[in-house]
């Protein structure tokens, strides 16, 4: 997967987020979560800061969750949902196992491949 089909994984995901956020200014908030999102995936931040970050702004514990899956593969939004429900943290997923991660419903082995090796590079 190239670096231009990751952006508009993580674009899409962006204007997915925005949509749920009530907030007054939603550019701003759009640009301030890709900026976020890109942090993350370049390794300036890690998942304990992407989270508490992004709490700042949406009141979901499992959002930080769901938009890395949702940023980093193919799923829609309800197998976004069943990774974040499973797993406690960003850091409890990019502490997980390839047998534990296909456990969850509409997650595949490849899938379940791509997002670890998307975590951990």
């Amino acid at each position: 997967m190239g670096l231009i089909d990751d952006l508009r994984k993580m674009k899409r995901t962006v204007d997915r987020t925005v949509e749920a956020v009530e907030d007054p200014d939603a550019e701003l908030f759009q640009q301030w979560l890709a900026r976020l999102i890109g942090e993350y995936v370049r390794g300036e931040i890690s998942a304990t800061e992407f989270e508490q970050e992004l709490a700042k702004h949406i009141d979901d514990p499992n959002a930080g969750i769901e938009i890395i899956v949702e940023a980093f593969t193919d799923v829609d939004a309800a197998t976004a949902t069943a990774v974040a429900t499973e797993y406690q943290s960003l850091s409890d997923l990019e502490d997980t196992d390839q047998a534990r991660l296909e456990s969850v419903a509409g997650i595949d082995p490849v899938t379940a491949d791509l997002l670890l090796e998307r975590l951990h590079q």
